[in-house]
């Protein structure tokens, strides 16, 4: 993975490419921003950049041994650690090491990838995925080995937010007192949720959303999108290059759109036998497709609400702009309110294991009841 893969980011690049060449490379550094920004391949980016033996001035050179294996995901000094949980072929005692082949093919396919894709690469369905005591164990393991070919060991932890309480302070120590030549880089959407002490001890590395010069140079040249097309799909997905890259894929609208429109038409409908029938094709989805989906509500339910006031800050896609404003008559600040805190309920009862069809039927009826109640209005 090379820097100039990577869409966009050009002030984070230059700071890491910086860190390199003075010789100044923290020994832990925490990649935050939103999701699609490009967190993880930049963090690979920077790793083949520091292993590159024939380093070119803004780049390494994509051809040596260190940058080849970097490239397979396949260098001795490169280690990864991510979120997993049981599957059917593994039963027990879940590590990353046990599920390196489909994580490799995930990101040799793209630099771009998300939990959603990653819990399709292993099957985990509705499982949880954590980094658990287990892996911080096996982090501490290979990291006590000296280093094969690199000057450096470097540890990648991608979602670091999800290493739990026990692994967090297993974890602490070595991040506190690093083996020399020893590089952290976790990565995170959230770092509010990460232990304190750890995010403390490590040197922020603030990743923003892809700029949309950045994106719509990207369509041009990748997928030969006109002007029109371009702007549609840079507006739609704000910066986020996981759904720059879905939006410019899809002849349809991106699946949540249609799940969101059929959802509140049988709402608004009161159609209880209908309802039930999408509430358990939804339950059976997984639960982070799940939240996922909670999120795109509350996008649509506050652009609707918007498009009764200040259409033209409205910033939607043409088959979702079409629904909106159908949709936009019966949405205003009270039940867009109610709407949205129940939504961000769910979003946080599916963190907590809710039973999924429980709790999406008690949620399409409570819709029903909001949207029925503006109707009678």
């Amino acid at each position: 993975m090379t820097f100039k893969e990577i869409v966009g980011q050009e002030r984070v690049k230059e700071r890491l490419i910086k860190s390199v060449e003075s010789g100044k490379i923290a020994h832990a550094q925490m990649f935050e921003g939103p999701a699609g920004a490009g967190k993880l391949a930049l963090a690979i980016a920077y790793a083949q950049f520091i292993s590159c033996t024939n380093r070119l001035p803004n780049d390494s050179c994509n051809e040596c041994p260190s940058c080849l294996k970097i490239n397979k995901l396949a260098h001795p000094d490169l280690h990864f650690s991510f979120p997993v949980a049981t599957t059917k072929s593994v039963s027990k005692d879940p590590v990353s090491d046990r599920f390196l082949e489909p994580w490799r093919e995930l990101l040799i396919s793209s630099p771009y990838v998300d939990i959603d894709m990653w819990i399709d690469s292993i099957g985990t369905q509705n499982k949880q995925l954590a980094i658990n005591t287990k892996e911080s164990e096996e982090i501490i393991k290979k990291l006590m080995l000296k280093s094969y070919e690199s000057e450096y060991k470097m540890m990648i932890i991608w979602h670091a937010d999800r290493i739990n309480a026990s692994a967090s302070n297993k974890l602490l120590k070595i991040i506190e007192e690093p083996l020399e030549n020893t590089l952290f880089l976790l990565i995170t959407e959230k770092p509010d949720a990460i232990l304190p002490t750890i995010h403390s001890r490590t040197q922020v590395v603030s990743i923003n959303a892809v700029d949309d010069v950045s994106v719509m140079k990207y369509l041009s040249s990748v997928y030969s999108l006109d002007d029109a097309k371009a702007r549609d799909t840079t507006s739609m997905a704000k910066g986020n290059m996981l759904d720059v890259i879905r939006f410019a894929n899809e002849d349809d609208e991106n699946s949540n759109t249609n799940a969101f429109i059929d959802w509140m038409r049988l709402c608004y409908g009161a159609k209880v036998p209908e309802i039930i029938i999408w509430t358990e094709q939804m339950a059976g989805i997984g639960r982070e497709r799940q939240k996922n989906f909670f999120l795109y509500c509350l996008k649509m339910i506050r652009e609707s609400l918007m498009m009764n006031y200040e259409q033209q800050l409205v910033q939607l896609g043409e088959k979702e702009m079409g629904f909106a404003k159908k949709f936009s008559p019966f949405i205003d600040e009270i039940n867009g309110s109610k709407m949205s805190k129940i939504l961000s309920k769910a979003f946080s009862d599916v963190e907590r294991n809710a039973n999924p069809k429980v709790l999406l039927l008690d949620l399409s009826l409570k819709m029903t009841k909001f949207l029925r109640a503006k109707q009678a209005a």
